[in-house]
């Protein structure tokens, strides 16, 4: 009878100790019955017990979707060769055994921790739209630099659309664009482009440097009247006296040209 009784007793402890464990701090547990009922009571953080049913641990924590690889169409209809980006969520605590209702199918459970994260699914595949979206009305060249830009509307996007369906349940507290390549062929493209641009603009700064060149020589031409041309001969005749020579000053080219009377003009010995 004694050795029943002790039998009993370890038999006891054994089932009570299969049935306990801890919740760690900042996740609730979620509880479900024999019989597969969900108690929508969460599971305080601390030590529980579990007789006859089962506690599964929920993260309260901040969550980090990961999204790799991504190629999305951009609004010039060029796909990015590659596109990562990271989206961080939390849920609130007193709803996740319903969220585990509603969601069951797109809870992730994380093997590592030993955890589950609430309607990871659910978040991933609306922030990935979000983000195909919103690349789709940018071109290809213009997300790389726009990226934070383009972090900030898919967060926006992402967390109305979360609250539509479960208003108050989600917080996005953030979203990171961390990689983004085109295809290089577009990067070669856009390399010679520049560098017929920059061509073009030097060719352009010379034909204005000539024109303007040619401009004020015209301009110069025309300031250049007849009797200055004539005031101009006379002071080199004035010049050749004072230096006591017999000379005869002739002008070559036109009576108003600036160019024949700087580089034509000589002097020449008479007779």
């Amino acid at each position: 009878m004694k050795i029943t009784r002790n039998f009993i007793a370890i038999f006891a402890i054994a089932f009570a100790l299969i049935g306990c464990g801890t919740i760690e701090s900042n996740n609730v547990g979620v509880r479900t019955a024999w019989d597969g009922e969900i108690n929508t009571a969460e599971v305080d953080q601390g030590f529980y017990t579990a007789w006859i049913s089962s506690v599964d641990e929920f993260s309260g924590k901040e969550i980090t979707v990961q999204m790799r690889d991504m190629k999305p169409q951009a609004g010039d209809n060029l796909n990015l060769m590659d596109l990562d980006a990271e989206v961080y969520y939390t849920t609130d605590k007193s709803k996740i055994a319903e969220l585990n209702i509603k969601y069951a199918n797109r809870n992730a459970y994380d093997n590592s921790a030993d955890v589950w994260y609430p309607a990871y699914d659910l978040v991933k595949s609306i922030a990935r739209n979000s983000l195909y979206s919103r690349v789709g009305q940018m071109d290809s060249l213009d997300v790389n630099r726009n990226r934070n830009s383009l972090a900030a509307e898919i967060m926006t996007e992402l967390q109305n659309k979360l609250d539509s369906s479960d208003e108050g349940v989600f917080t996005i507290t953030k979203v990171i664009i961390r990689n983004v390549q085109v295809d290089p062929s577009i990067q070669d493209a856009i390399k010679i482009a520049v560098a017929k641009d920059k061509e073009l603009e030097a060719m352009k700064k010379q034909e204005a440097i000539a024109e303007a060149i040619a401009k004020a020589n015209n301009m110069l031409n025309k300031s250049l009247t007849p009797a200055i041309l004539r005031a101009r001969e006379l002071d080199i005749q004035e010049l050749a006296i004072k230096e006591g020579s017999n000379l005869i000053v002739q002008i070559g080219g036109g009576s108003n040209s600036a160019q024949s009377f700087v580089e034509v003009g000589q002097f020449m010995p008479k007779g």
